[in-house]
């Protein structure tokens, strides 16, 4: 995850270097798509994490 998100910063400063260059005229939301996505992907892990743990707890609740 670590390499994903070294990537991601890369080549989002890569984009945006470009873009301050003029050399890209795309958006600004295609420049930043990375760091998007690597932080949904982030969040995501994060969220599943906190399901399971919830599953887990109600399953201790009930069986009391």
């Amino acid at each position: 995850m670590k390499i994903l998100v070294w990537l991601a910063v890369i080549l989002t400063a890569f984009l945006f270097g470009a873009k301050l260059a003029g050399a890209v005229t795309c958006s600004w939301l295609v420049i930043f798509a990375p760091l998007l996505i690597v932080f949904g992907l982030w969040f995501l892990i994060v969220l599943f994490l906190l399901a399971i743990i919830s599953i887990v707890a109600l399953i201790a609740l009930i069986d009391e």
